[in-house]
């Protein structure tokens, strides 16, 4: 019900964490003993707002098993979130419904993200080329004031109270990182000057290069794994 209000995943997390309600690794170890329970995560409450289990239906392949080649050294055994398209459910009902069909629908199709005044589509041009300086980690979309941005929260989630020592989000606008990210490519090449941000990006991406995004300043370098 609280997504039917509106309510984010991430305001649906801390809600629970903050009411002290155990997540389902808290109330049942047994089954989940690959989770570390400590609350409730964003990801938990997504999957339980997709479950489709929830409606009383049965449902098949949804993470169905992926062999290596028998070529290939091995063998592994890889499992994938398939399309939805690709799913198999039970015609009748296989257990006790939880949720309305219909209510379970009307909960995919809401969104807690707020969408331009304009109506238009909102675009980021500089999507997985911006990392952090500090943690290293991908800097994520985000619309402030109106405006492309990016940020990193160190790891931080909405859905669980900020600890005391937690670094200060990193935000960085996307038309001044445009500035930045031209003068920093002067030195590449002076041709690069003159091309538009979607060739800019290009070229980043095919050469596997990233910025890395600090207060004190930004730098070119090398891609390196998450």
């Amino acid at each position: 019900m609280e997504r039917l209000r509106g309510r984010s995943v991430s305001r649906i997390a801390a809600m629970l964490n903050a009411d002290g309600v155990p997540c389902p690794s808290q109330a049942d170890p047994g089954r989940n003993r690959h989770r570390a329970a400590d609350g409730w995560a964003l990801t938990t409450v997504q999957a339980i707002v997709a479950n489709v289990k929830y409606t009383g239906r049965q449902v098949w392949n949804r993470q169905p098993a992926h062999h290596t080649p028998a070529q290939l050294p091995g063998p592994f055994k890889t499992q994938r979130w398939a399309r939805t398209s690709e799913w198999v459910m039970s015609k009748r009902l296989a257990h006790p419904a939880l949720v309305s069909e219909a209510d379970f629908i009307a909960a995919q199709e809401i969104t807690a993200l707020p969408a331009p005044a304009c109506g238009g589509v909102r675009r980021y041009q500089l999507v997985g080329l911006l990392r952090c300086g500090l943690c290293h980690r991908r800097m994520d979309s985000c619309w402030s004031h109106g405006r492309p941005a990016y940020r990193c929260q160190h790891g931080h989630s909405s859905a669980r109270p900020q600890g005391v020592a937690q670094m200060r989000n990193l935000y960085v606008r996307e038309d001044r990182m445009i500035v930045v990210l031209r003068s920093l490519l002067r030195e590449e090449s002076k041709a690069l000057q003159e091309q538009t941000v979607w060739m800019l990006a290009r070229y980043l991406r095919d050469h596997q290069l990233v910025v890395s995004c600090s207060e004190t300043g930004c730098l070119i370098q090398t891609e390196f794994p998450n």
